[in-house]
């Protein structure tokens, strides 16, 4: 159902239709794996585990920046930052990585995934821009508060946003207790503090940005030998070696565009609404 208020949106890549087919035949092939990894008394007449959602080829992306709820009066700013930021990018290659899950203890997996190799670091500098261009949308960056970032903390982030903006937040934490003690920039910062409330992604200051496509998504009541099986084939499981296996060329892209996403709920699913794909 989409809220006629707000939106809750993300910044993401789309990979091309015949990558996106091939994730997909090596998703089934994992699904596959592990009815025969589980133990034989949690199958009734071969079913297929229930205990995954996995992801359908229409919802599989790779997020570079989620944003949170925003109401639809600002969604063209955003797009104005966004078209601005893609004149200053240049096309740049990608491959499908390994298998991984989320978090790393398999007794609290959550997701699983497919990295994607990037030796460029590429994606992170997009990333950068993105989260940039976010916190400018959000008063958060400009000439003053970058000037006194540069002064709080060893992780500057320029005004371009060309560099880890992951610093800027830091540093804006730095410069609140700073200031706060100084008795400086009080609306500033409790405007900040207040944001903060609101997108929960001002608060990860030290999670690295993990390039990634979601191939599913562990109900909570999955049980510890359920999580173990899935450990075990995703441990044992390549996209270049065993019994599934594909060309190198096959798993390459060149990313060309990133998308801003809207993600509304629909019978009980979440579904990705392209508001606007940005050409580079």
């Amino acid at each position: 159902m989409t809220n006629i208020d707000s939106a809750r949106v993300f910044v993401g890549l789309k990979p091309p239709e015949a990558v996106c087919q091939l994730i997909i035949r090596y998703q089934k092939y994992l699904q596959e794996t592990l009815v025969n990894e589980l133990p034989s008394i949690h199958l009734i007449e071969g079913r297929q585990p229930n205990f995954v959602r996995w992801t359908a080829e229409d919802s599989l992306h790779l997020t570079l920046q989620f944003i949170g709820s925003v109401s639809r009066q600002a969604l063209d700013s955003f797009r104005w930052k966004f078209r601005e930021r893609a004149c200053q990018i240049e096309p740049f290659k990608v491959s499908l990585g390994s298998l991984g899950y989320l978090p790393k203890n398999r007794r609290n997996m959550r997701v699983v995934y497919l990295g994607v190799q990037d030796p460029q670091k590429n994606l992170d500098s997009l990333a950068s821009i993105i989260r940039s261009s976010v916190l400018e949308q959000l008063g958060l960056v400009g000439d003053s508060t970058v000037v006194a970032v540069s002064d709080s903390s060893s992780s500057a982030v320029s005004h371009s946003g060309v560099n880890q903006s992951q610093g800027l937040i830091h540093g804006l934490d730095k410069l609140t207790a700073f200031s706060e003690r100084e008795g400086q920039n009080t609306a500033f910062y409790e405007n900040f503090h207040k944001l903060k409330e609101s997108y929960p992604f001002l608060k990860e200051t030290n999670s690295p940005f993990l390039p990634h496509i979601t191939l599913g998504r562990l109900e909570k009541n999955a049980k510890l030998e359920e999580r173990d099986s899935l450990a075990s084939v995703i441990s044992k499981t390549s996209l270049l070696n065993g019994s599934f296996s594909c060309s190198s060329d096959n798993i390459e892209w060149v990313v060309k565009s990133f998308i801003f996403y809207e993600s509304v709920q629909e019978d009980g699913r979440s579904r990705y609404k392209i508001l606007e794909e940005f050409h580079f």
